[in-house]
């Protein structure tokens, strides 16, 4: 018995969304991916990221908690931890970096890493909460600058925001 496929109409233009979490500092990369395209799909960095100027090919890996633990700020937006900025001296503010660690299970070998050496988290956050608080931060600076780059201007929310695939670089610690 012979079986065939059904008819289906070809696959739209596909945005394709990598995003690299780093200890210190995160980048995003993107492609339009077409079906039946003859060329190969080149990626391209962010290079600008909400609250950083131009040219900024990477995101500070941190973000700023109120105590009741809404997000503050994060990344480009978030001020710079121990400089002396005024946040630094804000009681209530939580400043959370190399969060990244706590993704690092327990039973890896650590090479004297320990958990109590962690930077705490925000009370009722876990890694989870603040990774997806951040990964939202990069997302949204992803979408700003695909959608205001040259031939691509308004296609992200117009037509491409439906058919979004993400790829995350492995998060090792």
């Amino acid at each position: 018995m012979w079986f065939t496929r059904p008819s289906a109409p070809p696959p739209a233009a596909r945005l394709v969304i990598a995003f690299d979490v780093g200890t210190t500092f995160s980048g995003v990369a993107y492609a339009i991916i077409t079906p039946g395209a003859t060329t190969t799909p080149v990626a391209e960095g962010v290079t600008r990221f909400l609250g950083l100027p131009n040219q900024a090919f990477k995101a500070p890996s941190v973000l700023w908690y109120k105590r009741d633990g809404t997000l503050h700020s994060a990344g480009g937006r978030a001020p710079k931890p121990q400089t002396g900025d005024a946040h630094d001296e804000d009681e209530d503010l939580i400043c959370v970096e190399w969060f990244k660690l706590w993704l690092r299970p327990a039973t890896l070998p650590s090479d004297g890493l320990r958990t109590a050496d962690l930077v705490p988290l925000p009370a009722g956050k876990t890694v989870v909460d603040v990774l997806a608080d951040y990964l939202g931060y990069l997302y949204a600076s992803a979408q700003r600058f695909i959608s205001e780059k040259g031939i691509f201007a308004g296609l992200f929310v117009a037509v491409l925001s439906g058919a979004v695939g993400v790829i995350f670089a492995a998060l090792a610690a």
